[in-house]
Order: structure tokens, then sequence, then C-alpha cells
């Protein structure tokens, strides 16, 4: 039976900036993603070489894939000679790691009851409302605090703009929460990786804990992940009332893990 799914941005790249060729010591490269998939998807490797070093063609294989990542070697297709000899020079390879909800069935395309429950990402670059999906309340920076480190937390929607976000693109398939009223991006405090550990703004900075990764939780909804520490953002406890923290912690099938992007 295969599995499929409809495709969402969930991936990982990378280059390997020198693979060698060494089939008699059977050696093979591993790579480690720098943010592991979570635990309940199916991961796809898709390798390619990026140089041309000699007319031999070489072949990549992949092995032991996993959510933490694989290993790949590359082997010689055809030689000038003969097949398969082995012997090829060193090439650059980059790869493409997407990670996927399987679904069940056959070679067949999707479901359309899986298809319908799976959602594009929103687009980056606007301004949205973070619903949360237990209590119908918004992601607001408390106060209209435009201090680093003023706490974020969840409150009935308002026409204001401590409770705007602007998803802007970091570049490597994550993104930065940028909040309208302050410029600050939301953030990890301290880059702490573990469960309950708090969110607030702080000035924007190239850092992992100032990203997030979207994950589709299907009908319209996201898992929000911070990209440091793989955990998600959620409503401490499941609380529904106005001023309940908002924290990271180790994503669940839950609503408090769950959020929606609301065009302004």
């Amino acid at each position: 039976m295969d599995l499929q799914s409809s495709l969402f941005l969930d991936q990982r790249v990378g280059i390997i900036t020198s693979l060698d060729a060494d089939r008699a010591s059977n050696t093979w490269h591993q790579v480690i993603f720098d943010v592991p998939f979570s635990e309940d998807k199916k991961v796809v490797i898709i390798p390619k070489t990026q140089t041309y070093n000699g007319t031999t063609t070489p072949n990549l294989r992949i092995r032991n894939v996993t959510r933490l990542g694989f290993e790949i070697r590359i082997d010689e297709l055809i030689g000038d000679t003969s097949l398969s000899d082995g012997s090829h020079a060193s090439e650059v390879v980059g790869w493409i790691a997407y990670g996927f909800y399987p679904g069940s069935g056959s070679t067949t395309s999707t479901t359309s009851s899986t298809a319908s429950a799976t959602s594009s990402l929103p687009p980056a670059e606007k301004d949205y409302y973070l619903i949360a999906k237990h209590s119908g309340k918004t992601l607001a920076v408390s106060g209209i605090s435009t201090a680093d480190g003023a706490n974020v937390l969840q409150w009935v929607k308002a026409v204001q703009d401590n409770h705007k976000w602007r998803l802007e693109a970091a570049g490597d398939g994550s993104f930065y929460l940028i909040a309208k009223h302050s410029g600050k991006a939301l953030q990890v405090n301290g880059g702490n990786q573990q469960d309950g550990a708090n969110v607030d703004q702080w000035t924007k900075q190239n850092v992992d804990h100032h990203k997030w990764l979207l994950e589709d939780a299907g009908n319209g909804y996201f898992y929000i992940i911070a990209k440091h520490s793989g955990k998600a953002l959620q409503v401490n406890g499941g609380k529904h009332e106005d001023g309940a923290n908002v924290d990271q912690w180790t994503k669940q099938n839950v609503d408090h893990h769950k959020w929606k992007f609301e065009a302004v």
C-alpha cells in the first residue's frame, strides 16, 4: 500500500559540498536536519548533483530516512569503459526533504476528504490576526507595549495593531511573525527549548528562536512551530479567558495548539 498526501510546505533543504564515491569501503554520508520533522510525519528525500565533474555518470543512493535525517552515498552508474566500476570524482549534492501526513490508500489520487482537510500556506508579507482554535481569541502583545520582552497572550479580537501580525519570509522555509504596532518579532524568550518556555516580542534577529515553521493542522488551521526547538505555539493549559499566557509546548493534536491566519 502506498502512502500519499496533498502537498503543503514543510520542507528542509541543504547542500553537501563534497560527496565522494567509495564503493569499496561502503562509505555513507549522514545528514542531520537542523529542525526534526514531527513524529507523525513521513519524510521524502529528493537529492540531485549540483556539479559536473567528469564524463562518467554518478548515481545517488539513499537509506535510513527518518524524521531526524538520512544517509546518502554516491556511486558510479556508467563508467568510461564499463558499467558501475565504483570510481567517481567528488560532486556537490543538493537535497530537499519533504514531510507529510500519510494518508491511507493505494496508488490512486488522495481522497477528496483528505484533500479538503489540508490547507494552503497563508501568503507572506501580509498582516493577519492569529486566532486560537479552542477559544476564537487572538494572539496579542500585552498592553500595546513596544518594549523588548513585552509578553504575548490571547485576547478577544480587537481592531488594534498589537493584535495584528505580519508574516515575513525568513528565506529558509521559516517565517518571522512581526507585531504591527512595534515592528518586533515573536520569539521564544532566551532561545529556551523546554516545554512552557515563554513567548514574547523582541527586536528581530537572524536567530532560530525568532523563526517559525507552519505545519498544516487541517481545516484552515496551522501549528506554528518554533524553529529552534520544534515545539508548538500554544495557549497554556487550553484556557479560554482573556489574558491567558502563550508559550511553547511539545506539539499535540489539541485545539489550543492550532491557529488560523485571518487576513486583516
